[in-house]
């Protein structure tokens, strides 16, 4: 026998692959035929790949179209609280920590949420979850994209009104006072004044407002006469506003240049907001009771008007930048303003305009409102 005949000899009694051996799948019957099992295998592997379900026993991959509607719901649960969020932020406990209201004073930045929560719908490739996350975004934009248009025009105003918190460690007197008079203010509240720069602040604001009071880090310059003064204690060692009251155009007008407590965020307290929140409700009674009919509050209240322990105060005042401004007029901190905690409220006076002013030096932007309105009694 040949070296070959005796090799195909072997083969063909080890019953290897090809031998012809019965069982065997994918082999040879012996006459080069083939039982077609590999055949019929490729043609269902190829099959069940060109349906999309990425396996060869019909089992969905992980993103497949079965599993969509599991990513859209799992979407939609944190896209629903956060329509809950936006829309009714009250609902939200305020303990511990006074969450609540760290929640509404950020409330405008919840927006951001939505980007993220579109993107993993994007990348799911899940309908549904994309639906799911339109949802806080048109909540979203019901409620804060109206602000962002410009105001009606409501006329032309009477007299303008600056608020300024000058604190930092950035702000010059001089400078400062400069900037003041060159935006053509008729009535300037500077708010957490150095007690070391005050008199600096009085010598040069003192030629283009020639009536002016002052009190602890608080202080009221006005072109217009001023009679009335009094400082306001609302709690703490030292006062938070003063009270004056100045002949404008229109008729006398009470003033308030306000200072809150500051608010911070503390690992045992959460947002510690006790202190402010004592003085605001004492000067929402104060606001209550006076008798002018017409006011301007200018100052640092620390908060955000949607916070709920600001809301004493809100009810009895009308919101300047509500009537009049445009944008979220976030001034706070100035480099990047994050947040409105410097505001001009309203009582018998309309705003024309609010403008927040870029940057004069101070952790604080200025806000000035040109206001407009018929006269009123004081007392």
């Amino acid at each position: 026998m040949t070296e070959r005949g005796r090799d195909t000899g072997r083969a063909g009694a080890g019953g290897t692959a090809g031998s012809g051996e019965p069982g065997d799948p994918g082999s040879s019957d012996g006459t080069g035929r083939s039982d077609g099992t590999d055949g019929e295998g490729a043609a269902v592997e190829q099959q069940v790949r060109r349906k999309g379900t990425g396996t060869v026993t019909g089992r969905p991959a992980a993103g497949g179209p079965a599993n969509r509607p599991r990513y859209g719901l799992r979407i939609a649960v944190p896209a629903l609280l956060l329509t809950g969020l936006l829309a009714f932020p009250g609902l939200l406990p305020n303990t511990p920590g006074h969450l609540g209201s760290l929640a509404e004073t950020a409330l405008p930045w919840f927006g951001a949420a939505v980007l993220p929560l579109l993107g993993w719908a994007a990348v799911r490739r899940s309908p549904a979850g994309v639906a799911a996350a339109l949802i806080p975004a048109v909540t979203w934009s019901c409620l804060f994209l109206p602000g962002l248009f410009p105001a009606p025009d409501t006329g032309r105003a009477d007299f303008h009104a600056l608020t300024l918190n000058v604190g930092g460690d950035r702000t010059s007197p001089e400078a400062v006072a400069r900037k003041v008079i060159a935006t053509g203010a008729d009535v300037v509240a500077l708010e957490k004044v150095p007690p070391s720069a005050m008199r600096a602040y009085e010598r040069a604001l003192g030629a283009t407002y020639r009536h002016h009071a002052v009190h602890n880090t608080l202080g009221l310059w006005s072109r217009y006469p001023l009679h009335g003064v009094d400082a306001l204690h609302l709690g703490g060692a030292w006062p938070h506003a003063i009270r004056a009251v100045t002949r404008t155009p229109g008729g006398d007008t009470a003033f308030y240049a306000v200072r809150l407590p500051s608010v911070r965020l503390r690992a045992d307290q959460g947002f510690a907001v006790k202190a402010r929140n004592a003085s605001a409700a004492a000067l929402a009674d104060h606001v209550s009771r006076d008798p002018a009919a017409r006011l301007v509050l200018l100052g640092d209240l620390n908060g955000s008007l949607r916070d709920r322990d600001l809301a004493p105060l809100a009810r009895h005042l009308t919101s300047a930048q509500e009537e009049a401004g445009r944008g979220f007029g976030f001034t706070w901190p100035a480099p990047f303003p994050l947040v409105r905690i410097d505001h001009v409220l309203l009582r018998g006076l309309t705003a024309t305009t609010t403008t927040v002013l870029p940057d004069l030096g101070s952790d604080h932007r200025p806000v000035l409102t040109g206001l407009s309105g018929a006269g009123g009694r004081t007392g």
